[in-house]
C-alpha cells in the first residue's frame, strides 16, 4: 500500500481497520482499470479521421480587446450613472468626490 496509516488514527475517523486494506486494494484496482480502459479508447480512435478544423472567428473591431459576444438569455440593462457623495469628517469642510 502507498499509504500507511495507523489503525488507531483510522479508528478515530471511523473507518473499520480490517476493511481498509480491501477498500484500498479495490480502489487501486479501479484506479488502475479506468486507466486501462482510456488507453484502449484513445488507441482505438487514432485510425478515426480528424474533424476538420473550424474557420478562424472574425476579426474584432480596431481598438477593441475581444471579439464582440452575442448575448444569450435575458441581458441586463445599462448601469445607471455613479452618483456624487459629500464626505465631511467631524469639525472639517466637505470633500466632494466621485465613488
Amino acid at each position: 500500500m502507498i499509504i500507511d496509516s495507523s489503525p488507531e488514527a483510522l479508528a478515530a475517523m471511523g473507518i473499520d481497520v480490517t476493511k481498509f486494506p480491501v477498500w484500498m486494494f479495490l480502489g487501486g484496482l479501479l484506479a488502475w482499470q479506468a486507466s486501462f480502459f482510456s488507453a484502449v479508447m484513445q488507441i482505438r480512435n487514432m485510425d478515426k479521421p480528424k474533424p476538420a478544423p473550424k474557420p478562424a472567428p472574425a476579426s474584432p473591431e480596431p481598438g477593441a480587446s475581444h471579439p464582440p459576444v452575442e448575448a444569450k438569455g435575458t441581458v441586463l440593462p445599462p448601469r445607471p450613472p455613479t452618483p456624487k457623495y459629500d464626505f465631511q469628517a467631524p469639525g472639517k469642510e466637505p470633500v466632494t468626490g466621485e465613488v
